[in-house]
Protein backbone atom coordinates (compact mmCIF):
# COMPACT_ATOMS: atom_id res chain seq x y z
CA UNK A 1 0.00 0.00 0.00
CA UNK A 2 2.87 2.33 0.91
CA UNK A 3 4.54 1.65 -2.88
CA UNK A 4 1.45 2.71 -4.02
CA UNK A 5 0.94 5.65 -2.68
CA UNK A 6 4.77 6.93 -3.39
CA UNK A 7 4.09 5.76 -6.99
CA UNK A 8 0.78 7.83 -7.21
CA UNK A 9 2.35 10.97 -5.64
CA UNK A 10 5.54 10.56 -7.91
CA UNK A 11 3.24 10.74 -10.70
CA UNK A 12 1.16 13.32 -10.10
CA UNK A 13 4.58 15.44 -9.08
CA UNK A 14 5.15 14.83 -12.42
CA UNK A 15 2.45 16.09 -13.82
CA UNK A 16 2.24 19.00 -11.87
CA UNK A 17 5.70 19.85 -12.66
CA UNK A 18 5.13 19.65 -16.36
CA UNK A 19 2.06 22.17 -16.12
CA UNK A 20 3.92 24.14 -13.64
CA UNK A 21 6.55 24.69 -16.61
CA UNK A 22 4.84 25.27 -18.87
CA UNK A 23 2.66 27.99 -17.28
CA UNK A 24 6.03 29.45 -16.05
CA UNK A 25 7.41 29.44 -19.86
CA UNK A 26 4.27 30.87 -21.47
CA UNK A 27 3.37 33.47 -18.73
CA UNK A 28 3.69 37.31 -19.97
CA UNK A 29 3.13 40.40 -18.33
CA UNK A 30 -0.14 41.34 -17.51
CA UNK A 31 -0.62 45.06 -18.41
CA UNK A 32 -2.31 45.55 -15.20
CA UNK A 33 0.66 44.38 -13.29
CA UNK A 34 3.67 46.87 -11.98
CA UNK A 35 6.97 45.36 -12.55
CA UNK A 36 7.24 44.26 -9.22
CA UNK A 37 3.91 42.37 -9.29
CA UNK A 38 5.59 41.00 -12.26
CA UNK A 39 8.76 39.76 -10.97
CA UNK A 40 6.47 38.43 -7.88
CA UNK A 41 4.17 36.26 -9.36
CA UNK A 42 7.56 34.80 -11.77
CA UNK A 43 8.95 34.05 -8.68
CA UNK A 44 6.16 32.18 -7.19
CA UNK A 45 5.69 30.14 -10.37
CA UNK A 46 9.67 29.03 -9.32
CA UNK A 47 9.01 28.11 -5.72
CA UNK A 48 5.92 26.25 -6.75
CA UNK A 49 8.38 24.27 -10.09
CA UNK A 50 10.58 24.10 -6.64
CA UNK A 51 8.02 22.23 -4.28
CA UNK A 52 7.78 19.43 -6.68
CA UNK A 53 11.19 19.13 -7.45
CA UNK A 54 12.18 21.14 -10.63
CA UNK A 55 14.08 24.00 -9.45
CA UNK A 56 14.32 26.82 -11.39
CA UNK A 57 18.07 28.97 -11.65
CA UNK A 58 18.16 32.02 -10.47
CA UNK A 59 19.85 33.04 -14.27
CA UNK A 60 16.98 31.04 -16.07
CA UNK A 61 14.35 33.40 -14.01
CA UNK A 62 15.87 36.48 -14.81
CA UNK A 63 15.95 35.43 -18.18
CA UNK A 64 12.51 34.93 -18.07
CA UNK A 65 11.40 38.39 -16.51
CA UNK A 66 13.87 40.39 -19.08
CA UNK A 67 11.41 38.21 -21.78
CA UNK A 68 8.16 39.21 -20.45
CA UNK A 69 8.64 42.95 -20.29
CA UNK A 70 7.74 45.26 -22.79
CA UNK A 71 9.38 46.75 -25.77
CA UNK A 72 10.02 50.27 -23.91
CA UNK A 73 12.12 48.04 -21.66
CA UNK A 74 14.58 47.71 -24.67
CA UNK A 75 17.11 50.65 -23.59
CA UNK A 76 16.79 48.96 -20.18
CA UNK A 77 18.31 45.30 -21.60
CA UNK A 78 21.18 46.39 -23.68
CA UNK A 79 21.77 48.27 -20.09
CA UNK A 80 21.64 45.04 -18.28
CA UNK A 81 23.84 43.39 -20.73
CA UNK A 82 26.81 45.58 -19.24
CA UNK A 83 26.26 44.51 -16.01
CA UNK A 84 29.04 42.52 -14.59
CA UNK A 85 27.47 38.96 -14.32
CA UNK A 86 28.44 38.53 -10.33
CA UNK A 87 26.16 41.24 -10.58
CA UNK A 88 23.52 40.18 -12.63
CA UNK A 89 20.98 38.99 -9.38
CA UNK A 90 17.39 38.55 -9.01
CA UNK A 91 17.86 41.63 -6.12
CA UNK A 92 19.88 43.92 -8.27
CA UNK A 93 17.61 43.42 -11.30
CA UNK A 94 14.41 44.10 -9.35
CA UNK A 95 16.04 47.19 -7.91
CA UNK A 96 16.87 48.68 -11.63
CA UNK A 97 13.62 47.53 -12.83
CA UNK A 98 11.48 49.37 -10.98
CA UNK A 99 13.67 52.51 -11.14
CA UNK A 100 13.27 52.37 -15.00
CA UNK A 101 9.54 52.19 -14.02
CA UNK A 102 9.58 55.18 -12.16
CA UNK A 103 11.79 56.97 -14.70
CA UNK A 104 9.30 56.09 -16.94
CA UNK A 105 6.05 56.89 -14.78
CA UNK A 106 7.66 59.83 -14.46
CA UNK A 107 8.00 61.28 -18.30
CA UNK A 108 4.43 59.84 -18.52
CA UNK A 109 4.62 59.24 -22.18
CA UNK A 110 3.59 55.61 -23.36
CA UNK A 111 5.42 54.20 -26.06
CA UNK A 112 3.22 52.96 -29.05
CA UNK A 113 5.26 49.60 -28.91
CA UNK A 114 3.87 48.68 -25.87
CA UNK A 115 0.41 49.61 -26.34
CA UNK A 116 0.35 46.99 -29.33
CA UNK A 117 2.55 44.45 -26.43
CA UNK A 118 -0.54 44.97 -24.00
CA UNK A 119 -2.85 44.33 -27.14
CA UNK A 120 -2.02 40.52 -27.31
CA UNK A 121 -2.10 39.79 -23.62
CA UNK A 122 -5.22 41.21 -22.57
CA UNK A 123 -6.06 41.85 -19.22
CA UNK A 124 -8.11 40.00 -16.67
CA UNK A 125 -10.89 42.78 -17.09
CA UNK A 126 -10.25 42.48 -20.78
CA UNK A 127 -10.77 38.79 -20.77
CA UNK A 128 -14.06 38.86 -18.85
CA UNK A 129 -15.79 41.42 -21.30
CA UNK A 130 -14.94 39.33 -24.03
CA UNK A 131 -16.39 36.23 -22.36
CA UNK A 132 -19.39 38.30 -21.41
CA UNK A 133 -19.85 39.46 -24.94
CA UNK A 134 -19.65 36.04 -26.72
CA UNK A 135 -21.96 34.82 -24.19
CA UNK A 136 -24.07 37.21 -25.03
CA UNK A 137 -23.84 37.07 -28.81
CA UNK A 138 -24.24 32.80 -28.21
CA UNK A 139 -27.69 33.64 -26.33
CA UNK A 140 -29.41 37.23 -26.56
CA UNK A 141 -31.94 36.49 -24.15
CA UNK A 142 -29.59 36.22 -21.23
CA UNK A 143 -27.51 39.31 -22.88
CA UNK A 144 -29.11 41.62 -20.32
CA UNK A 145 -28.62 39.40 -17.20
CA UNK A 146 -24.68 39.30 -18.19
CA UNK A 147 -24.66 43.34 -18.66
CA UNK A 148 -26.37 43.49 -15.06
CA UNK A 149 -24.17 40.88 -13.58
CA UNK A 150 -20.73 42.60 -14.37
CA UNK A 151 -22.08 45.85 -13.72
CA UNK A 152 -23.01 45.09 -10.37
CA UNK A 153 -19.19 42.60 -9.90
CA UNK A 154 -17.83 45.82 -10.96
CA UNK A 155 -19.54 48.37 -8.78
CA UNK A 156 -18.49 46.24 -5.89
Amino acid sequence: MWNRLILQYAQVAVANSAHLLGKFHQYRMDPDHSVMAHINRLRLMADELKSVNSPISEETLIVRILQTLPPSYRSFLSAWDSVPRADQTIANLTGRLVTEELRAKTHGVADPADVAFFASHPSRIQQQQMIQQHHSEANPARSRGCILLSTVQFAK
